[in-house]
Parts: C-alpha cells; structure tokens; sequence
C-alpha cells in the first residue's frame, strides 16, 4: 500500500516514525526535515525583510512579505516564514553574520524553535 501521510506536526512525524521503529539517531537527523513551519515577525525594516526572504528563498524555503516592502511604499513589513526546523537553523546562521539586527533576528527565531521539542534535536540549549 502506498499513502500521502500528513502529519499534524513535528510530535506527530516523530510518533508516526517510531511505529515503524525508525532508529532515534536516524529521527533526530530526519525529523527536523519533515514538516514545515510557519513563523510570524512582526514589523521588520524592509532591507531586513528582503535579506531574510532571499536567505530563505536559497535553503528551499520561503517567505511572505508585504507588497509595498519591494517597492518602498511601507517602511516596515510583517514577514511570515515558511520552512523546515533544518532550513531554519541553517537561515539563522547566515543571519548571524549579517547586519541590521539580523542577530536578534536569528536569535529570537532560534528560541522560538528551541520551545518546540522537535527543535531541540537541532538547537540545543
């Protein structure tokens, strides 16, 4: 038999492949890969918003700016990201190398992820 799976999020791709007895080592490689997430950041300049988007847009992944932030009608754009645990612990190191408060940036991301018990297997306290 072959099936689309879905999982709800990641707790339930890590339950899904320890049914089929996916050793843990191999769960923390693929879990992380598996299912996308969605993050909202409020407000950012518009150059922060653009870095940020091509960032995502080379890992595979993306993001969701406001319109006007392309052609300078809004100074400040709400972003949303969408992407795998995997594409955003690789997005925060390139933003930690990059300036306009893009540290805060990755940082504050990377404590989101780490709330999640699927991102710990990437980011570790």
């Amino acid at each position: 038999m072959i099936r689309i799976v879905r999982p709800q999020d990641s707790h339930d791709l890590v339950r899904s492949m320890r049914e089929i007895h996916v050793d843990e080592y191999g769960i923390g490689i693929m879990a992380p890969k598996g299912v996308s997430h969605i993050i909202r950041i409020d407000a950012l300049p518009n150059f922060s918003a653009n870095i940020i988007k091509q960032e995502m847009l080379s890992l595979g992944a993306d993001a969701a700016i406001a319109r006007g932030s392309l052609t300078g009608q809004v100074k400040k754009t709400d972003c949303f990201l969408i992407g795998t645990i995997s594409q955003y612990k690789k997005l925060c190191a390139k933003l930690l190398k990059q300036p306009f408060g893009l540290e805060e940036v990755a940082r504050a991301i990377e404590h989101a992820l780490k709330a999640d018990a699927i991102g710990s297997y990437v980011f570790k306290t």
